[in-house]
């Protein structure tokens, strides 16, 4: 895992960029709302407890500044499934919002095979003077496996690292941009969408599981230079 780590932090020095891990979510707040997506309530530290050890971001830079961010908290399910957390944590999080209205008779079933400890990755963005440079996606798979081989070093009693991701983004094929080896459409379904989430309609889930991240880091390793 971190021969593939190691090698994808070379791949992304010899573009010009570092990566660095961040765990302030204040500060995260207020860098990530630079690059014009507010932070999600996912990773508010007013509503969660980081004390630097549950949740982390990985962040590309440049000459100091931030230009792409993937944060992950670390979710202990217990007896409850990926199905019934996601639900429960969506409802808790735009509790704040009256007009919402979640159809809770909505199932995502793949979403049920997934318990235990899991690592919740998202707030993958990037910052428009990246994406201007025409580099967005490219660099934003090279974090987003980077955040992947992190994640499984990091706490290793994870066993799935599951995000949510734009539904349109799963209909162009870009799952694997947000480091999914498994991507499944409309794991929720908003009757109401929340005002701060109008935008992005319903979500899309990705998941990996740790034989998939480390079939990934073994094919980091394989690939050659030229490919």
């Amino acid at each position: 895992m971190m021969r593939a780590f190691s090698k994808v932090d070379l791949e992304i020095a010899e573009a010009g960029f570092s990566c660095r891990v961040e765990t302030d979510f204040d500060r995260l707040k207020e860098d990530i709302t630079k690059t014009g997506k507010p932070l999600s309530p996912w990773f508010w530290a007013d509503k969660y407890d980081f004390n630097g050890h549950n949740a982390f971001c990985m962040v590309l830079e440049k000459d100091g500044q931030g230009l792409a961010y993937i944060c992950s908290q670390r979710m202990d399910l217990g007896a409850r499934t990926l199905e019934q957390a996601y639900i429960q944590r969506l409802k808790a999080l735009y509790s704040h919002d009256k007009t919402a209205k979640l159809d809770e008779s909505w199932t995502c079933e793949p979403l049920q095979d997934v318990t235990g400890v899991v690592a919740y990755s998202g707030d993958a963005v990037t910052h428009p003077d990246l994406r201007s440079c025409g580099f967005s996606l490219r660099t934003l798979g090279l974090v987003s496996r980077m955040s992947l081989f992190y994640t499984l070093t990091y706490w290793d009693d994870v066993n799935w690292i599951v995000g949510t991701i734009p539904d349109k983004n799963i209909k162009r094929g870009l799952g694997w941009a947000y480091g999914g080896n498994r991507c499944y459409a409309m794991s929720e379904d908003w009757e109401v969408m929340p005002e701060d989430g109008r935008g992005k309609l319903n979500a899309a889930i990705v998941l990996s599981s740790r034989k998939d991240v480390l079939w990934t880091a073994k094919t980091v390793i394989a690939n050659r230079p030229s490919e």
